[in-house]
C-alpha cells in the first residue's frame, strides 16, 4: 500500500452503519448466548471470560465489555483494540476490505449542517454544558442531577454567567432516596 491514499473509507458511515455484530464475527470473536461476546481480553477477566461479558448495543452500534469495564467502541475502536492497531484509518480500512463501505477523496471534507445556532460564547447552564462535551463524559447520575441543579441555582448578577447553590449532602440523601420509596 502506498503511503499516499486518493481515497479513505468514510469512517463515520463505519461507525454507524456498519453493524457491529457482524465486524466482531469478522474478527472471529467467540459469541456468547443472550446477544453477548466473549472479551478477547480474557487476561483481564477473573475468570477468564467464561460467561460472555461483551454487551451489544444495537441502538448506538456499540460495544463494551463489562468485565474488565472497557470504554464503550464502535466498530473502528473494536477493529483497533482485538487487532492491536493504533490507526483509526487503518482499522477502517480493515473494515473496508470486508464490508461495502463508501469511500471519501483524501482531503475532502464532509459537508455538514451547521450545528450550532446562535453566537458562539454566549452559552449558559446545560447548554454550556452540552457544547463544551462535559455533558457526554458525565455519568448517568450526574447527568440526570445537573439540569435539576442548574434550575435550582441562583444567578449572582442579572447578566452573570456564575451561578451557584447551596445544598447538604443529607439533602441529597434525602432526595435520592425518597423516590427510591419504602
Amino acid at each position: 500500500m502506498s503511503s499516499k491514499r486518493s481515497v479513505i473509507p468514510d469512517m463515520r458511515f463505519i461507525n454507524r452503519q456498519v453493524p457491529i455484530i457482524q465486524v466482531a464475527r469478522a474478527l472471529d470473536l467467540r459469541m456468547g448466548g443472550a446477544g453477548k461476546i466473549h472479551c478477547w481480553h480474557p487476561e483481564r477477566h477473573k475468570n477468564g471470560d467464561r460467561t460472555a461479558s461483551v454487551g451489544i448495543r444495537i441502538v448506538n452500534n456499540t460495544v463494551k465489555c463489562f468485565g474488565c469495564d472497557s470504554k464503550p467502541m464502535g466498530p473502528i475502536d473494536l477493529v483497533m483494540d482485538v487487532l492491536g492497531m493504533t490507526s483509526p484509518v487503518n482499522a477502517a480500512l480493515w473494515i473496508a476490505e470486508r464490508f461495502d463501505v463508501p469511500t471519501i477523496p483524501a482531503g475532502k471534507r464532509l459537508a455538514e449542517a451547521d450545528r450550532w445556532r446562535g453566537p458562539i460564547g454566549y452559552e449558559r447552564g446545560l447548554e454550556l454544558l452540552v457544547r463544551s462535551g462535559l455533558f457526554g463524559i458525565l455519568s448517568e447520575p450526574a447527568r440526570a442531577i445537573a439540569p435539576v441543579l442548574l434550575a435550582m441555582s441562583e444567578k449572582k448578577a442579572p447578566t452573570a454567567q456564575e451561578s451557584s447553590i447551596c445544598i447538604s449532602y443529607g439533602g441529597i440523601t434525602r432526595q435520592n432516596t425518597s423516590d427510591i420509596g419504602p
